[in-house]
């Protein structure tokens, strides 16, 4: 329920550039199903990790300077330190 909310809350806006989808290696994103929620396949970009700091570091360097116009992490769980890191470098970017 949550990835089709997120992709539909990133599809409206159709001007915003590509999105970093970063997931777990095991789940499969479904493009067609993406795209019917708004969300197209040439805006999209997916990244997979095995580890969840392998996300969390994903996530802070797309945050920092990648230049996407959204990043969406799938993290079970954040300590405070890393949620701190993610903030600032949101911030930076």
């Amino acid at each position: 329920a949550i990835t089709s909310f997120l992709a539909a809350l990133l599809g409206q806006d159709r001007k915003a550039r590509e999105v970093l989808w970063i997931a777990p290696a095991q789940q499969q994103l479904y493009a067609p199903a993406l795209a019917q929620l708004g969300l197209a396949h040439d805006r999209l970009t997916l990244a997979h990790t095995r580890r969840a700091e392998d996300r969390l570091y994903a996530f802070e360097d797309a945050l920092r300077d990648l230049g996407y116009g959204a990043v969406v992490a799938e993290i079970d769980q954040a300590d405070l330190a890393e949620t701190r890191r993610l903030h600032l470098a949101a911030e930076q970017g």
